[in-house]
């Protein structure tokens, strides 16, 4: 299963690490004239 959220969504990121998903990927983007930095969470089932 594959989720992604962003660096700075620390209530997702908790929630993601707590029911076992892992950061796969890390990239970032320009959205809006704003830096994100996007992360892929993968959990294998």
């Amino acid at each position: 299963m594959i989720l992604w959220t962003n660096e700075s969504l620390d209530g997702a990121r908790r929630l993601y690490q707590s029911a076992g998903f892992e950061v796969k990927e890390v990239r970032k983007q320009v959205l809006s004239g704003q830096e994100l930095t996007e992360e892929k969470w993968e959990l294998a089932l």
